[in-house]
């Protein structure tokens, strides 16, 4: 009789000790589960904006679920999905190709459902700045050329010419990339281009 209560007391051990192992397993796997990676930054060189009214961009990572909506929403066709790695699927713009027209009714804004995009005012859109390089403009080198004021959705306000040469007010520019991509097609060393709003800290 006492080794049989010995035997039944062991096996009872041996059930709580496995059935407890199997509980921190579980637990593990499920904490595993719910632990969301952080989304990785793209490259520094890469020279695309995103929409206007996109959040800062790590947090616009988190809220994007690449569900086409903006680039549906897009009447100029502006807005497409990159391939690039570990941002796949997002929606960006490339000012050089087809740049931000800012639309009066910001149909892109209005059709995300998840605060990756923002309401916001054209004037107030920040995609980034555009930045003139002085030494290839045709303008600056006293050739006439104002394609990209005229290109320009805010001319007087975000480019003005002093002494007719362009200047861009940053605090006004928009960084649409409406100049960039004018510029592109009459002077192929391409001057004028936009920085995106996440790399104007490592460029100032």
């Amino acid at each position: 009789m006492q080794e049989m209560a010995l035997g039944r007391r062991g096996f009872l051990k041996e059930t709580l000790v496995t059935a407890g192992k199997v509980a921190a397993e579980i637990a593990g796997g499920i904490s595993a589960k719910e632990e969301k990676p952080s989304p990785k930054i793209p490259n520094k060189q890469s020279n695309f904006l995103r929409p206007p009214g996109a959040v800062e961009e790590t947090t616009f990572l988190e809220l994007c679920t690449r569900c086409d909506d903006c680039v549906k929403a897009c009447t100029h066709n502006s807005i497409k999905k990159t391939s690039e790695k570990n941002i796949e699927e997002t929606p960006v713009i490339i000012p050089k190709e087809t740049p931000c027209h800012l639309c009066e009714d910001m149909s892109c804004i209005k059709s995300c459902k998840t605060g990756a995009l923002l309401p916001v005012e054209r004037e107030n859109v920040k995609m980034g700045v555009a930045k003139i390089k002085k030494s290839r403009c045709f303008a600056w080198d006293g050739q006439p050329c104002q394609f990209c004021f005229m290109k320009c959705p805010f001319p007087d306000e975000a480019i003005y010419f002093d002494d007719f040469r362009p200047v861009v007010r940053e605090e006004k520019c928009t960084g649409c990339g409406l100049c960039e991509q004018v510029c592109l097609t009459i002077n192929h060393s391409a001057p004028m281009k936009v920085v995106p709003l996440r790399l104007l800290n490592s460029v100032n």
